[in-house]
């Protein structure tokens, strides 16, 4: 962080250490490629907040594979990595937060889907594979692909370090408040861990509990 001194303003270059987008991603690059690596195509004016400053009114789209928010200012394309400086990016509806689930300095992005005692993240994914040449029988290259990914949500408690959502009994333990409730709650909704939706409404269901 270079910027000094709370406030609003919209020139982030001043603020966050920022590159541009075809330096590091080669968006100039002419192999075809299938799929996105994008969570949206779509530029989308959002909010980029930090703990000293917020910057609004700035379009951006996150790339889910590079893991980096892609922001236009002045006709060029610039990216925002996973700062810790960073407490949210909104764009649009979606909220943005940087986190590290092993505790270690490697951030990156999350889906911040509820909040509270209890915080539910989804971590997005899409793997990239490289194109081929034509093989034997074949009559065209493969071209390079994304592919989205199964995502992978995680829930964390104040002090604690993100937690993998793995099944519903071991989340259950887990979470603060009247276990017996939660259980309850959990059986009456037929919560399953593997649907967003489901997930969502058992962490707020806690939230409001134990709020």
């Amino acid at each position: 962080m270079r910027g000094a001194g709370a406030g609003t303003g919209s020139n982030i270059h001043d603020h966050l250490l920022i590159q541009t987008a075809k330096d590091v991603l080669g968006e100039d690059a002419e192999q075809p490629v299938e799929g996105s690596p994008y969570l949206s195509e779509e530029f989308t004016k959002g909010t980029v907040i930090t703990g000293k400053r917020v910057f609004p009114d700035i379009e951006m789209r996150y790339n889910v594979h590079a893991d980096v928010i892609e922001f236009r200012q002045k006709n060029q394309t610039y990216l925002l990595d996973p700062l810790p400086e960073i407490v949210r990016v909104d764009i649009g509806d979606l909220r943005l937060v940087v986190s590290s689930e092993d505790g270690s300095q490697r951030w990156g992005f999350y889906e911040l889907l509820d909040s509270g005692a209890v915080m539910l993240m989804v971590r997005h994914r899409v793997a990239f594979q490289e194109g081929r040449p034509p093989q034997a029988l074949q009559s065209k290259a493969t071209p390079a692909r994304y592919t989205r990914m199964q995502d992978i949500y995680l829930y964390q408690k104040a002090g604690a370090l993100p937690t993998r959502v793995t099944n519903l009994k071991r989340l259950l333990a887990d979470l603060p408040g009247d276990r017996q409730a939660l259980a309850e709650f959990a059986d009456a909704e037929d919560i399953s861990v593997r649907k967003k939706d489901d997930l969502v409404r058992l962490i707020r269901y806690c939230n409001q509990a134990v709020h």
